[in-house]
This record gives C-alpha cells, sequence and structure tokens, in this order.
C-alpha cells in the first residue's frame, strides 16, 4: 500500500543538493519514489522481499553524495524494512513450561500465573520472546501482554480457556480474581448491551504497550457452546492504544464475542491467521475489528464468523465500552490495506468485510475521517456498512444518523458474494470500484479541515497540498492549497461520480503565486483530462468550467499545478451544478447595482450557484 506522502517544509536545496547534477537529482528522487511506495516496515511479509531488495540495490547504486541527499525519512524506512524482513533472534527466549515459571501444559492445571509471570519476566529483562511448548495445553484465564514481548505458539500448542468462573481476574488491578459476567446480552438500557463488554479479554494488550507480538503455528481455544445463557463471553484477544504489533499464524476457535478486536492502534500486521466460529453463537462475534486504527495491514487470513467479519471502524461515545478500551478520544483510521483473505460466514445476515462510520458527532470531523484504505484481492461472502450514530443519553443507536466523512477508498480484484444495499450509502471521495459521492461535500473547507478532499503527489515531486488557513481556530477561513510548485506536479481535488450526457458547472474562488494554476476536472480512471481554467491572479478570483460527461464514472474536480514552474495556488468555495450557468446581463448588473443599498445590514443578493 502506498503511503501518503508527508505534508512538511522540508527543505529542498542545501549546501550539498546543489552539487549534484539534475541526472543525479533525478537518480534520487527515483530512489525516493520507490522507497515511498513500498510497505510500512510493520506490515510487510516474506513476499514483499523481492520488492525490497530492488530498491535496496537501486539504493546502494547511488553515489555516497546521492546517498546523502535521500531524505532521512526515506532512508531510515528502507533499513528498518529490511530489519522487519529479517529479524534478529530475540535476545531472550523462555519457555513457560522452564521451572522457574513450571507450567504445567497438561490441560488440567491452572497455568495463568506461570505464562503470566514468564511474560512479566521478560517485559522487565528488556524483551524477548515467551514460548508455549509444542503439543500442550495450556489451560488459562485472563493473560495481559507485555511491551517487547512476543508469545510464541510452537507448533500444536494451544491456550485454552479454563471453564471455572472463579479462575478469571482483573488484568489492569494487580490481577485479582474477579466475578465473570455470564450470557451473551446484559439486561440493559444500552442497545446491543453484551456481558462481554464486561468480562477483560482472555489476552489483552492494554494502553501505551508497543512491540507486541502473538504469532506461530498454535491454537488459541476458547469454551465455545450454544446456549446463550451459559457463555462466558469474552473477546478473544484485545488491544487498546498499542503501538507496533504483529498477529500471525494462530488458530482462534469456540469465540464467544469479537475475536480480534484493535481500538486506537497504529503499526500492526495480522498475517495467517485463522479464525474460525463454528462452534460460535451467531451474533457479536465479529472478527477482525480495527476501530480509530492506522497503519494496519490484514493479509492472507481465513474466517469463518458468526458476524462482521473484517472491519474499518470511525467510532466516538459508544456506550457499550469502557472497562479495557474506549473511544472518548478518536484517532483517525487510515493507511489501511486489507489483502488476499478468506471471509465467510455462518450467519449471512452480517457482513463479511464492511465499513462501520459511527461518530459523526465528534466535534473535530478530521478524527474520524476514513481514508486511504486499500482492499484487494479477497473473497468476501457480503459487503456492507454500518452507518449512523449513538445517542449518548439514551443508549440507543440511530441508523438515520450523520455519516463520517470517507476519502480515498479503493477496490480492486475482489471477488465478492453479494452486496448489501446500506454500502451505498455511504459518501465517499474518490472511490474506487465503486461510485464516489455524488456531490461536492465541502468545498468551502467550513469544517476546518481538508475532510474529502484528496491530495495527488506525482512520482518524483516534493510539492505538498493540503488545508490552510489565514486565521487560526477560525471557521470560515480556511482553503485547500497546492504549495513548492517548483519541486513537481501536485494536487488537491475531492472525487464525485458523474452521469454521462450532463452539463455542469464547476466553480471556484482560485488564488495564484503568479504563475497559471489550474481547475481541473479529470477522469478518474485514466486521468484524461476533461476540462480546465488557467489562473494566474495573484487575488482571489472567482473562475467557472463548463463541461459535458463523457461517460458514467468517477471524475476527480479540484486544483493542480497546471502550467506553474513555481509558487502555490489555493482554491476555496468549489461547488458543482448541474447544467449551464447564464451568463450575466450587463445591463442588469448596473440596475441591480443602482439598486442594491450598501453599507451594514444592506440585503444580500441570493448566490445562483447554491
Amino acid at each position: 500500500m502506498a503511503e501518503t506522502k508527508v505534508e512538511t517544509e522540508n527543505a529542498f536545496e542545501s549546501e550539498t543538493d546543489s552539487e549534484l547534477s539534475l541526472e543525479e537529482w533525478a537518480s534520487v528522487i527515483r530512489v525516493e519514489d520507490a522507497i515511498r511506495t513500498m510497505r510500512s516496515p510493520y506490515t510487510v511479509i516474506e513476499s514483499d522481499r523481492q520488492i525490497y531488495e530492488e530498491v535496496q540495490r537501486a539504493y546502494q547504486s547511488l553515489t555516497e553524495r546521492e546517498k546523502r541527499c535521500v531524505g532521512t525519512e526515506y532512508a531510515e524506512k528502507l533499513k528498518a524494512v529490511g530489519a522487519a524482513l529479517d529479524p534478529k533472534e530475540p535476545e531472550r527466549v523462555v519457555r513457560v513450561t522452564d521451572p522457574e515459571y513450571g507450567a504445567a501444559g497438561d490441560g488440567v492445571t491452572n497455568d495463568r500465573a506461570a505464562i503470566q509471570k514468564a511474560i512479566d519476566d521478560v517485559h522487565a529483562k528488556g524483551g524477548g520472546q515467551v514460548v508455549l511448548d509444542a503439543g500442550k495445553t495450556f489451560l488459562s484465564a485472563n493473560l495481559m501482554l507485555r511491551s517487547n514481548v512476543e508469545l510464541h505458539f510452537e507448533d500444536g500448542a494451544i491456550l485454552l480457556q479454563t471453564a471455572k468462573g472463579e479462575d478469571f481476574v482483573d488484568p489492569l488491578h494487580g490481577f485479582v480474581k474477579r466475578e465473570l459476567r455470564y450470557g451473551q446480552y446484559v439486561d440493559s438500557a444500552i442497545e446491543w448491551d453484551a456481558c462481554a463488554y464486561y468480562n477483560y479479554p482472555f489476552v489483552y494488550a492494554p494502553e501505551n504497550t508497543k512491540n507486541v507480538a502473538v504469532t506461530g503455528n498454535g491454537t488459541i481455544r476458547l469454551t465455545g457452546g450454544n446456549d446463550p445463557r451459559g457463555l462466558m463471553t469474552m473477546q478473544a484477544v484485545a488491544l487498546f492504544r498499542v503501538d507496533g504489533y504483529r498477529l500471525s499464524d494462530f488458530t482462534v476457535i469456540g469465540y464467544q464475542a469479537y475475536c480480534i478486536k484493535a481500538v486506537s492502534c497504529k503499526n500492526g500486521l495480522y498475517c495467517n491467521l485463522h479464525i474460525d466460529a463454528s462452534e460460535s453463537i451467531k451474533g457479536g462475534t465479529d472478527g477482525i475489528s480495527l476501530c480509530n486504527s492506522t497503519n494496519i495491514r490484514v493479509t492472507n487470513c481465513n474466517l469463518l464468523t458468526g458476524d462482521d467479519g473484517i472491519y474499518v471502524s470511525s467510532a466516538w461515545q459508544d456506550p457499550r465500552e469502557g472497562l479495557y478500551y474506549n473511544n472518548s478520544d478518536p484517532e483517525t483510521p487510515s493507511h489501511i490495506e486489507i489483502d488476499h483473505n478468506h471471509v465467510e460466514l455462518t450467519w449471512d445476515a452480517t457482513k463479511a468485510f464492511c465499513f462501520i462510520v459511527w461518530g459523526a458527532q465528534y466535534p473535530d470531523q478530521k478524527r474520524v475521517e476514513v481514508s486511504d484504505v486499500y482492499v484487494h484481492d479477497n473473497y468476501f461472502q457480503t459487503l456492507g456498512a454500518w452507518t449512523g450514530n449513538w445517542n449518548p443519553e439514551t443508549g440507543l443507536f440511530d441508523f438515520n444518523g450523520s455519516t463520517n466523512p470517507m476519502k480515498d477508498i479503493r477496490f480492486e480484484n475482489n471477488e465478492i458474494g453479494s452486496i448489501q444495499s446500506n454500502f451505498y450509502t455511504l459518501p465517499v471521495s474518490d472511490m474506487y470500484g465503486f461510485d464516489s459521492m455524488p456531490s461536492v461535500r465541502n468545498g468551502d473547507f467550513e469544517a476546518g479541515s481538508d475532510l474529502y478532499w484528496v491530495t495527488r503527489v506525482v512520482p518524483g515531486s516534493r510539492a505538498t497540498a493540503g488545508y490552510a488557513s489565514d486565521a487560526v481556530g477560525q471557521t470560515g477561513t480556511g482553503y485547500g492549497t497546492i504549495r513548492d510548485l517548483e519541486k513537481g506536479d501536485v494536487a488537491i481535488y475531492e472525487g464525485i461520480s458523474l452521469q454521462a450526457g450532463k452539463t455542469y458547472t464547476l466553480t471556484a474562488r482560485v488564488q495564484s503565486g503568479g504563475d497559471p494554476v489550474r481547475l481541473f476536472v479529470r477522469k478518474q480512471a485514466d486521468q484524461t483530462l476533461i476540462a480546465s481554467q488557467p489562473v494566474s491572479s495573484t487575488d482571489w478570483e472567482t473562475v467557472s468550467i463548463e463541461f459535458e460527461v463523457p461517460e458514467t464514472g468517477n471524475y476527480q474536480l479540484g486544483l493542480e499545478r497546471g502550467e506553474a514552474r513555481t509558487g502555490w495556488g489555493r482554491i476555496d468555495d468549489m461547488k458543482l451544478i448541474k447544467g449551464k450557468v447564464p451568463a450575466p446581463d450587463p445591463s442588469l448588473e448596473t440596475l441591480l447595482g443602482d439598486l442594491v443599498p450598501e453599507g451594514p445590514g444592506a440585503c444580500q443578493l441570493p448566490d445562483v450557484l447554491g
């Protein structure tokens, strides 16, 4: 998945830079582009090795002077990807059956304390690997993961949930005994209030945990069963505000609540997981939940779930949560890749893959905007969405509530059994594989950020784009900007679905640094330029483009460098209307100018563009 170019004002020219010829600079920029488009270190797997080796060879072919001109962030990323593909052997490896810990691994003895002691000791000594021995069954209650610790299953090892309620503990408060809440749902005023929210997860990584992993060809087995009243419901694996994690190769079976849930996490990899709900109830037994999380990859996983399979979620004020995670301070869900997974359901009323976009009431919409999600080469039995908002006062859910903003969502080469109608209600700017939203959403930047606006930086460019404001903290003062145009091509736009044969008028206020930037309309699929209008004015100027749509599809509308070779451009108040806008009648303008009063309190004429 290509990473979004970081919008910084890094110096482009330095004393060292000026020594390079244009040909040498071209080599540097080619290497930087190759590194930029690589997957991040936390999301690479063995199949990415060939790409890494090709980029590494290109980097090594540079002269030392050229290497010094490669941006530090690019060089560090290349090094980190290599380390991720060829990790060092852990300095410390302990077995939970070592005499120091004494786990029995007989499937009868409660080994929770022994396993936890091994995790705590390895963490205290700087990190390493805690091994569950091959072929053994380790009976346990709640476990808590620690930073820099990998819990590793040797082949055939089983981590088995105890069936005794008195064995369960509170991992956040000294592992004191905690009474278990039995059943599927709680009798409360909150909609869908599940017992699992009142029980700690079976395996839990708490807030501020870093660099943690659960790996290996073993099994996490929970109690299973189909009697909702007698279920011991808890999430199999849960993570809250974890930075850097890897979950790979193990199986989860018999779970009765969300299987694996990450809330406000970043830099995570899910790889070669097998999630099996064949022994689970229907409803509430979701597979992989990515809530308010960023820089995540889910790849080569096989899921059979009793509720939603894999989903990307944004949320705020969900009244069901709070014991071991919350979404009161959401993080932006972005930079997510879902690839080469197979997801089936035991209950076809649910969704094998979906977006859950809740929390549109959050004051800073940028924190709940879903962006840069790449979904490709998967099989999904169904595809859908959950839209709406929680009412924090009543605890009920409003399916007709407003929907969180979304942009830059790509679906490619997926096999999908059926698509639920709710998926088509998502307002996505620049959707690939399906229709984008039908109209401009944030053309005036009144939302206080670049919601719905997408940045395009072409290969070889160091130009930047984004949101800016001349009055920080004041609404109505923002605009979109493209900057550093001497460093290459760049654009900022919204992606809209348009109908063939229709005539539209695109209008916006545009300002330039003097060189001609341009308002544009491009076909998304092949980047054909449909219409454009250059603007050289250094003052804000209202410009319009009238165009006819050649074929139904997705189009990109906004501001790009055009012929400018230096400076900057700004855009605001972009609007799109169907049909032509009549040319103003000069005589009418004169008459109206005489009739319209001036000064404070003067009446305002209606804006013909709405």
